[in-house]
């Protein structure tokens, strides 16, 4: 079984089931996804299929981890949602040490190159899919520990305080990395900034950062 190429089961993901690769197959479909042979379809049937069973204990965890070397230019924003989703589920796994550590790195590394791409700043015309892109990357490589992402995130942080304009587009991503960065003071700051908001919007915005805080005494 092992003389022929890729095979992708459940092609066009029209199944109702998951499919477990050996990790022999699996392999295989790195460059498919990579070159993306496949359909964007078929690249998210694979990842959620993979971060399910690692979730069930069907298959290891280094499975779906490893394999997610096949997304770094992924530029589909279906799928990133679906991998940022999966990798949140596992992050509530592992406590804050070595693990967790390491699964920092993996984040950083995989949506780096995504984030190269976008940058901070609308472009004219660009996909709204990208727009929400920028503001999922932002967001997931500021709560992993992304240096540069978190100066520039207060930076605008207090900008908004002053009010400033920043794109309602990326306020959430920003709101997200003070709470997971933040400590009483910006909660505080943070539950001001929501109890005077009178846009529905950006109160939704602020108030889904709320639970971002790392302070078991804060939440």
């Amino acid at each position: 079984a092992t003389n022929f190429g890729w095979v992708k089961i459940n092609f066009g993901e029209t199944g109702f089931f998951r499919t477990a690769y050996s990790k022999e197959l699996l392999e295989k479909l790195v460059k498919p996804v990579q070159n993306k042979v496949l359909s964007s379809r078929d690249r998210l049937g694979i990842i959620r299929d993979l971060f399910a069973l690692a979730e069930a204990g069907t298959i290891p965890t280094t499975d779906a981890l490893e394999f997610l070397k096949a997304y770094k230019n992924e530029d589909n924003y279906t799928v990133w949602l679906e991998i940022a989703t999966g990798l949140a589920r596992l992050e509530q796994l592992f406590p804050e040490d070595r693990l967790r550590g390491n699964l920092n790195k993996l984040i950083l590394d995989l949506f780096s190159p995504t984030f190269k791409r976008l940058g901070w700043t609308k472009k004219t015309k660009e996909l709204h899919t990208d727009t929400l892109l920028r503001s999922l990357t932002i967001s997931r490589l500021g709560r992993s520990g992304d240096q540069k992402i978190i100066t520039e995130a207060r930076k605008k942080f207090l900008l908004i305080q002053k009010g400033k304009h920043i794109s309602p587009d990326i306020r959430g991503a920003i709101y997200s990395i003070i709470a997971t960065c933040g400590s009483i003071r910006e909660y505080q700051i943070l539950i001001r900034m929501y109890k005077k908001e009178v846009l529905h919007e950006e109160k939704n915005r602020i108030g889904n950062a709320l639970g971002d805080f790392k302070n078991p005494k804060i939440l």
